[in-house]
């Protein structure tokens, strides 16, 4: 698929695709990415629960405040601005050791003939970024690759729960600083609520617990079953191509 969507066929050549990346001999090159994702992602965390352990100083310092008047500077404004900015600077980067990860779950998929279509490592890149299409885009790749990878006619319910929790999880509400008297959900403008800071802040947290678990139980389920396909795609290999080692 290019950049518009459209799928681009790739030519077989002999028992199988041609491939510059033979991950069943490099064990880590599928390992090492989805490690660290999955570690920066949990990291990126840290700042949203920080957030909600300062909300409540932070309700109390508008309230303190006179009306139509903003609090002055004090430690829990300076903390929810600095958590505010490190939240999505590190789910961003987390971001981009995933995209890695399911560029070379492609290669493995590809690899091992289980598509007769390929997406550009580009289009994945790009994905993530085109505003709507990075609600449902990385869904659907993560869904196909669950289904081949495993020889199912549906994707399993981590994919699909995650899919769910996805949505508000890409949600800017749910990253940015809220400095205001009132707060709002991360769902918005899906959803009309104004819960408060306090318990915004604590919504943002839950939600953002639950979409990494998911995300975890969906990288790891793949890239247990991407190992496993690509060891057999390398011995299948090997027996037919002379001069080529098998995976050890």
């Amino acid at each position: 698929m290019d950049v518009t969507g459209d799928a681009v066929a790739r030519p077989l050549v002999g028992d199988g695709y041609v491939d510059d990346l033979p991950f069943a001999r490099q064990p880590r090159a599928l390992l090492r990415p989805a490690a660290v994702a999955l570690t920066v992602g949990a990291v990126s965390l840290l700042p949203v629960a920080v957030r909600a352990g300062n909300a409540a100083g932070l309700q109390a310092a508008w309230d303190a405040a006179p009306p139509a008047h903003d609090p002055g500077p004090s430690p829990v404004l300076t903390v929810e601005q600095v958590a505010a900015w490190l939240g999505p600077a590190t789910f961003l980067l987390a971001g981009v050791f995933a995209c890695i990860w399911l560029v070379r779950v492609q290669r493995i998929v590809v690899r091992a003939d289980l598509v007769d279509v390929f997406h550009p490592d580009s289009a994945l890149w790009i994905m993530w970024a085109v505003p709507l299409a990075n609600l449902v885009l990385p869904a659907r790749r993560l869904a196909r690759f669950d289904r081949v990878l495993h020889g199912t006619r549906h994707a399993s319910w981590a994919v699909l729960a995650w899919t769910v929790c996805w949505v508000p999880n890409a949600s800017p509400a749910l990253w940015q600083a809220r400095l205001t008297r009132d707060d709002v959900s991360p769902l918005v403008p899906f959803v009309d609520w104004q819960p408060g800071i306090v318990a915004s802040a604590w919504w943002r947290l839950g939600v953002g617990v639950v979409g990494f678990a998911l995300w975890a139980a969906v990288v790891v389920r793949l890239t247990r079953a991407a190992r496993s396909v690509d060891a057999d795609t390398a011995s299948r290999l090997a027996r037919s191509t002379p001069g080529l080692p098998a995976a050890s």
